[in-house]
């Protein structure tokens, strides 16, 4: 299997990033979801969706709460988009608009 380019690892995180940050909610605001719901929900393998939560962890942009149900089996995690995360995304979506500022669509072919 061929090495992913770092650009995509980051989009991978990105998209990651963005999911959490869209389904967060209550106090903190969090997101509670299997590895399989958050890779389906952020066009991610499940592999690239554990990568990218490891990756977000390390750096800062996400906190994981590791659940367990009362028998000791792993729960769902809880995750919450730390203020550094919603910094980052901040600065994705100001690029974004840099990038496209009348926010045109293309319709070349």
């Amino acid at each position: 299997m061929a090495k992913r380019r770092a650009e995509d690892v980051r989009a991978d995180d990105d998209a990651l990033l963005a999911h959490l940050a869209a389904r967060s909610r209550g106090r903190p605001p969090r997101a509670c979801a299997s590895i399989a719901a958050l890779a389906a929900g952020a066009g991610l393998s499940k592999c690239q969706a554990r990568r990218a939560l490891s990756s977000l962890e390390a750096e800062g942009l996400l906190a994981v709460e590791r659940r367990f149900r009362p028998d000791g089996g792993q729960a769902e995690n809880a995750y919450r988009v730390t203020p550094a995360g919603r910094a980052r995304l901040s600065r994705l979506a100001a690029s974004a608009q840099d990038d496209n500022p009348a926010g045109c669509v293309s319709t070349a072919v």
